[in-house]
């Protein structure tokens, strides 16, 4: 049974079970490791080579868990820099294991559903996938789940407003011909069991990511 350590950022808002940086999603307490600086703004962005990366490498060299992921997706850019210094299997995004997860090509198979589809660019689309292999949809501007990240709200938010919203832009990402939707933002996976109440397509995300390479690592429930 692999531990984790958590590259997390610089945030307060709740992460519920199910999210990357909450330990109920683990067999093992997961190492959690704060960012400094790294807000929400400052990461999630269009325009990744403007990302202070020294954080995250210092960070990587103080953790002790034995697999080590970040808890934006956004960050896949640099896998194969923050690889290159660890041993260690390192996850800086769902994204960057598609082809370990048989993640088929093709707008009509396969989907993204993203924090913000305007700022996630092909730059975040590693080798051998490109943006436009998907079909890319972002959680929508009112969406309260992305209003109360944006906003670093520090209460808890698993209301039915956040359950309804989170699911309606789903179903935006599923079309008839869609197999799988791949969950870039890693504060979604706590609402798979919705996702899955009324599609039977293939849901993967960080979670499905950190199982692959370390099996017995999360809980079954959130898988």
């Amino acid at each position: 049974m692999a531990r984790v350590s958590v590259l997390q950022l610089d945030t307060r808002f709740c992460r519920v079970p199910g999210d990357v940086g909450c330990a109920e999603s683990y067999l093992h307490d997961p190492e959690i490791i704060r960012i400094p600086c790294a807000s929400v703004a400052n990461i999630v962005t269009d325009q990744p080579g403007q990302i202070d990366l020294d954080p995250f490498l210092n960070a990587i060299e103080r953790a002790t868990g034995d697999v080590v992921v970040t808890s934006c997706g956004f960050l896949s850019p640099f896998q194969d820099q923050l690889q290159s210094i660890t041993p260690k299997p390192i996850i800086a995004s769902v994204l960057n294991r598609l082809s370990d997860l048989d993640v088929i090509k093709g707008a009509d198979r396969s989907s993204v559903l993203t924090f913000d589809a305007t700022r996630l660019v092909e730059a975040h689309f590693p080798n051998p996938y490109r943006a436009n292999d998907f079909r890319v949809v972002g959680l929508r501007p009112n969406n309260p789940l992305r209003q109360r990240i944006e906003e670093d709200v520090p209460d808890c938010f698993d209301a039915s407003d956040v359950v309804n919203a989170v699911v309606a832009d789903f179903a935006l990402a599923v079309m008839p011909t869609t197999e799988t939707v791949i969950l870039e933002c890693t504060n979604l996976p706590p609402y798979k069991p919705q996702m899955r109440h009324d599609s039977n397509v293939r849901i993967i995300d960080i979670l499905s990511a950190i199982e692959c390479i370390a099996p017995n690592t999360i809980a079954p429930q959130y898988l």
